[in-house]
């Protein structure tokens, strides 16, 4: 009994010191999510790269040159493909946009919002000033992930090596398990987002959506940031062909958007539970819960707690 009371009080310490890294990270160390992003996508880069070079310091360079190439080239092919899609848009039904905005005028719904106020609070100086510091931070995050990817890149293994000797012994098996499922669990996670951007492109041909393999690949995108992330393109998408009346269209689009939730929803609790030998409503509700208190890095945080959680209490470690 002395035993479970023990482990009980060590989950609540690991939840207490996990809580103040990830808020200690999220205020102090901007970069973090940056890291982990540019990591995972320029690691095949570099392992590909390294069996051409065998030096570790050039492998690891190009590595990071490609990935911010190929990054930069998506942005601007993205960022253009939208603009001229949105111009044309407009020039090509600037009298349908008018008469719904007329409509909504009539309806009184912009009465609800004082337009001016709104306008004066855009382009006042204090959001003119937050912006350039949250550019300028952006920035400088960047730059310094950049930094660090390429030390992990290059030199990865001894700095795993470094944090295992802080580690006691007894629970360095556990912690490197941990990190093996941590491992196979963002794996899961990419392979998710492949099978949701297939999905989406099979949907988006089935619909006749022009660019569908465009839009397929900026969803698997943002389908890093959970439940936000798709409905992004599939809003604008919507509002698209409300104005071109493709009414059947839309009840499409809104029907692919549910399925693809629900088909993802399904095989991430269903994967993960499976590799994590936990059961999948477990991984459900440690998802739902880390992801409302951490926000994005909560994908991860929930069920990572729950393993090591599991490990305390089942393990005695």
């Amino acid at each position: 009994m002395e035993k479970k009371y023990k482990s009980l009080i060590a989950c609540v310490v690991l939840f207490i010191i996990i809580i103040f890294l990830v808020i200690s990270i999220k205020l102090y160390f901007k970069p973090f999510l940056f890291i982990l992003f540019f990591y995972f996508l320029s690691k095949p880069i570099y392992l590909i790269i390294n069996k051409i070079i065998k030096s570790k310091r050039i492998a690891s360079g190009l590595a990071i040159l490609l990935m911010n190439i190929i990054l930069i080239c998506f942005i601007y092919y993205l960022g253009s493909t939208i603009i001229f899609k949105g111009y044309k848009l407009y020039y090509n039904n600037t009298q349908r946009f008018h008469e719904i905005f007329d409509i909504i005028k009539n309806n009184g719904f912009l009465d609800t919002f004082n337009i001016d106020k709104i306008g004066d609070g855009i382009f006042s100086g204090n959001i003119v000033q937050k912006g350039a510091f949250y550019t300028g931070e952006g920035i400088i995050s960047y730059f310094i992930a950049n930094i660090c990817v390429y030390f992990l890149l290059y030199d990865g293994k001894e700095i795993f090596k470094g944090i295992l000797n802080f580690i006691p012994e007894s629970y360095y098996n556990s912690f490197r398990e941990t990190l093996k499922n941590l491992k196979g669990m963002l794996t899961i996670e990419a392979v998710l987002i492949i099978v949701n951007t297939l999905e989406l492109f099979i949907g988006f041909k089935i619909l006749n959506i022009k660019e569908a393999g465009a839009l397929a690949m900026l969803c698997g995108v943002l389908d890093l940031l959970p439940y936000v992330g798709t409905i992004i393109v599939f809003i604008p998408l919507i509002i698209y062909n409300i104005v071109l009346k493709e009414y059947f269209v839309v009840i499409g689009l809104i029907s692919l958007y549910i399925l693809v939730l629900i088909i993802r929803e399904i095989l991430e609790t269903k994967f993960i539970g499976n590799k994590l030998n936990l059961h999948p409503f477990i991984v459900l509700v440690a998802i739902y819960i880390g992801m409302k208190l951490f926000g994005i890095v909560g994908l991860i945080i929930g069920p990572l707690y729950i393993l090591l959680a599991k490990e305390i209490l089942f393990n005695g470690t």
